[in-house]
């Protein structure tokens, strides 16, 4: 079972279908990011006017139409931000999946996959059944790119069919094989665009990869827009017009002074910060670095990986390292996502020892600032040191 990078922005359209070739591009963004993005640009013309005195709204007003404006603004242009290709094409011409991504082309031969699956989350919290199926396109190694998700499981079903009938590769549905794969055995190498993200360290015994938090440094101020949006209208705004003692704001001050120093460290990482793993003396470590100091560090025999994992996302993104004992809890707990199945009460509380043990066998290393093509890098390059299959 792979694993999946969850993520409603990874999803992707079928936009030209033949017999020979499928082009799939990203869904649109949701219209109601750009209502939001209207609704702040809106409010921050407001406090303009007001500032420059063509309008008179009573004093706080004016903080708070900046507040809102950078939050509003700010927060819905945060998830129009896409790392992801802009473009995948199943090619029986080529016999490869062929990558557009950042003005890069890139292609992977049909015989690095083995399967599409449809599959559910588990239930939630609540434990309601699950409701989105995805339409995963699986790698021989388990890697998992995540093409479309739906609450329609014949949907997915239907555009399955058709990418499985162009690549030859087996389509699961629910754990049930309703298409055998056909690929031939055939070259498994794959040439990728040149990168420079990614600094690949050799010496005796050691190879260490090292890449920067720099390219996400976009999203990172817009985060912070957010932050001085709610600063500006609980400080500027809400204290000024409050008089006497209120509980409840100065709460809202203490949560906000909390989030201050969060993004402060988000900040001081996405500008000095950097992610690496390194192979040595037959252990794998990974983690985050910064002015010289390690954190986040965790270290696993190499011998005890059995997978190494990355997804098509555009949400939280990680290099995920499982040993044999974390791939044995993962799928034992993946079996439990089944559509419309409910667990008693007993169930759920029998896998939180599984859950919380399978956090000692994962390693999640953070690469939301890699286009696709690096982490292809990055996976391709750990899976020859491990001697993992891509």
């Amino acid at each position: 079972m792979a694993m999946r990078m969850e993520a409603a922005m990874a999803e992707y359209r079928i936009r030209e279908c033949s017999p020979d070739t499928i082009l799939l591009k990203p869904a649109p963004v949701s219209p109601f990011l750009f209502v939001f993005v209207i609704t702040g640009a809106a409010s921050l013309a407001l406090a303009l006017l007001a500032y420059a005195g063509i309008i008179s709204p009573p004093s706080p007003f004016l903080s708070v139409f900046i507040g809102f404006g950078l939050v509003f603004t700010c927060g819905a242009l945060i998830f129009t931000i896409r790392t992801i290709p802009g473009a995948i094409t199943f090619s029986t011409a080529d016999r490869a999946v062929v990558f557009d991504e950042n003005g890069r082309r890139y292609q992977l031969p049909f015989s690095l996959f083995r399967q599409l699956i449809v599959t559910a989350p588990g239930p939630d919290a609540s434990n309601r059944p699950a409701q989105t199926c995805h339409l995963n396109l699986v790698t021989l190694g388990g890697n998992s790119l995540t093409l479309m998700e739906s609450a329609d499981s014949v949907k997915l079903q239907t555009q399955g069919e058709r990418i499985a009938a162009v690549m030859g590769v087996e389509l699961v549905i629910f754990n049930e094989i309703v298409r055998q794969g056909s690929i031939p055995a055939g070259r498994s190498d794959f040439p990728l665009p040149p990168q420079d993200s990614i600094l690949r360290q050799d010496s005796p015994g050691r190879v260490t990869f090292r890449w920067h938090s720099r390219k996400s440094l976009l999203s990172t101020l817009l985060l912070g827009g957010v932050i001085a949006g709610f600063n500006v209208v609980i400080l500027l705004g809400a204290i000024p017009s409050l008089s006497g003692f209120d509980p409840g704001l100065y709460a809202a001050i203490i949560v906000l002074g909390l989030l201050d120093v969060t993004f402060s460290v988000i900040l001081l990482f996405s500008l000095f910060g950097s992610s690496f793993i390194t192979v040595e003396q037959g252990e794998l470590t990974g983690g985050k670095a910064i002015f010289g100091f390690s954190m986040g560090r965790k270290s696993f025999s190499a011998v005890s990986i059995a997978a190494l994992r990355t997804g098509l996302s555009g949400g939280p993104d990680y290099m995920t390292i499982l040993t044999r004992e974390g791939m044995a809890l993962f799928d034992e707990l993946a079996r439990m996502a089944t559509p419309g199945k409910r667990m008693g009460a007993d169930v759920m509380f029998s896998l939180l020892p599984k859950i919380l043990e399978l956090r000692h066998h994962m390693m999640n290393i953070d690469a939301s600032s890699l286009y696709f093509h690096e982490k292809l890098y990055l996976l391709r390059e750990l899976s020859a040191l491990l001697r993992l299959p891509f």
